[in-house]
């Protein structure tokens, strides 16, 4: 049975994309490396996701839970069509 240590530093590598590197580096590195990439891509991932129209609290999470694969999701998903969703009317303030 491996370490339980080693098994997060492998899942957290691999959620990050820092583990296809193929990088051997000791287990406390891994995942310290691996956080510091999640933690530096969230903002860009967020960025993109809400300028497509996507909610900025969802992608604030995918973005820290996956790193480098959010930020190709987000920037692979299509904009929000906001033309199709009828508007309202708003009153005229002239009156």
């Amino acid at each position: 049975m491996r370490n339980p240590v080693t098994t997060l530093a492998t899942v957290l590598g691999y959620a990050s994309g820092y583990a296809l590197m193929r990088h051997h580096d000791p287990p406390a590195q891994m995942i310290a490396t691996s956080i510091a990439i999640d933690l530096a891509l969230m903002p860009l991932t967020v960025l993109i996701a809400a300028r497509r129209g996507r909610p900025i609290a969802i992608w604030s999470v995918v973005g820290l839970l996956f790193g480098a694969w959010a930020l190709l999701a987000a920037l692979l998903i299509r904009p929000i069509d906001t033309t199709a969703v009828p508007r309202i009317p708003r009153p005229s303030d002239a009156a």
